[in-house]
């Protein structure tokens, strides 16, 4: 029997445009869909096709971010177009692209949005029950990669530039201020093959493939220099990550101590304050990333948080390799 991934493939592969079929398989990976780590229990609900007045958004996830208390909710639009469809096509300049009607649905994304964030059904549906929850944009899911422009599939190398040039002009100008994502069908179904194998938990749009303080570390650096707000979450994220998993091997479970409380207690055994402030910058930095929206995260904040990060990583491996927390031989007594 396929795999889920393999039914996308082959619906991606078709000749006919497979833009419902495809809707499907959203619901499979609902936790990428959100622009920051979240567990499968944050979930509140997931859909396809919710009709406002501008016409019918393709799919929304709400989700709930713990803050401490009780938490606040969000619920995320998505526009989707078939895998078979362009991005990009000539303009009348020959040396310019412009995107094709179906990318132009980033306009009715945002009166989708819009529209939602005032609908009484659709916040009752999608559990917004708060007077400070939110609706916001989600992405959109169109073509492949092969499809990129209209022509270049024809052997035009040349366009390859030019639509990097759109695409990164579009996105810097237009779709990171609207916190718009863009993504093909391919980045879905490398989600799907992700999770089928086991994966790791998702971190932002991306998946960490190492679960490692290094593999993380190194994941963290590429994020860092990517150029958009959504790679500098997930920047921050995997530092953070880093930091903890050098604290507890194998990820910490939820319970006490959690890595916090091993650190202070261990700093406080060395004499070691600068370790836990370390790490407190860190989480402080990491919390903003993932708990607060109406604040951008930079290419500072992502710089900075992945050098506390190997900074604190090269402290704890110090601290490990010294006296040790019983005075012996560095494990703990």
């Amino acid at each position: 029997m396929p795999s889920r991934a393999e039914e996308l493939q082959k619906l991606m592969n078709a000749d006919a445009a497979t833009e419902k079929d495809c809707q499907a398989f959203l619901q499979d990976i609902a936790l990428h869909l959100v622009p920051f780590r979240v567990r499968e229990e944050n979930i509140l609900v997931k859909g396809r096709e919710e009709s406002s007045r501008p016409g019918d958004s393709d799919f929304c996830v709400s989700v709930e971010v713990d803050n401490g208390a009780m938490g606040r909710r969000f619920a995320y639009v998505w526009e989707v177009k078939a895998p078979q469809k362009y991005l990009f096509q000539q303009d009348k300049a020959a040396n310019r692209l412009r995107p094709t009607d179906e990318l132009y649905s980033e306009n009715q994304l945002l009166n989708y949005v819009a529209e939602l964030e005032t609908s009484r059904n659709f916040r009752q549906k999608f559990q917004l029950t708060g007077s400070e929850d939110e609706v916001r944009p989600g992405g959109i899911i169109i073509g492949r990669k092969d499809r990129i422009v209209k022509g270049l599939d024809e052997g035009d190398e040349s366009l390859v530039g030019l639509a990097r040039n759109a695409f990164t002009t579009r996105e810097s100008f237009l779709w990171e201020p609207a916190e718009i994502r863009v993504r093909t069908w391919d980045w879905v179904l490398e989600q799907l093959q992700q999770d089928e194998q086991g994966g790791v938990a998702p971190m932002n749009s991306n998946m960490v493939r190492t679960l490692n303080p290094e593999g993380l570390l190194a994941f963290a650096r590429e994020m860092s220099l990517a150029g958009d707000e959504l790679s500098f979450r997930a920047a921050v994220n995997s530092a953070y990550t880093a930091a903890e998993l050098k604290v507890i091997p194998g990820g910490w479970n939820g319970k006490h101590p959690t890595p916090r409380d091993v650190i202070r207690m261990s700093a406080e055994s060395a004499g070691r304050q600068d370790i836990a402030l370390l790490f407190r910058k860190l989480s402080a930095i990491r919390n903003r990333s993932v708990h607060v929206f109406d604040v951008h995260v930079t290419e500072a904040d992502a710089v900075h948080a992945v050098e506390a990060a190997e900074r604190f990583c090269q402290k704890w491996d110090e601290l490990l390799g010294g006296a040790g927390m019983d005075g012996t031989d560095g494990s703990f007594g």
